[in-house]
């Protein structure tokens, strides 16, 4: 895969990669990863790019929790 934004991952790319890790891999189960990844690749290379162009990015507070109450919250809650 000379271009890394590329969306094409070639058979060899995989059983090169494969090879590294000395990950076992069929020929069908190469052909089979590289068409999975080549499908994954365009909408992973457009977040990464989305996300690159993000100015500010703040994290984001969840709370999961039934009660809708956040955890310090709960601490001093009677139930």
């Amino acid at each position: 895969m000379s271009d890394m934004r590329s969306s094409q991952l070639t058979v060899e790319d995989v059983q090169a990669t494969a090879a590294l890790i000395d990950l076992p891999l069929t020929d069908a189960d190469a052909v089979e990863v590289a068409e999975l990844l080549s499908a994954w690749m365009p909408a992973a290379v457009a977040l990464s790019t989305r996300m690159q162009s993000v100015q500010e990015l703040m994290p984001a507070s969840t709370f999961n929790t039934t009660t809708g109450m956040a955890p310090h919250e709960l601490a001093g809650a009677k139930g």
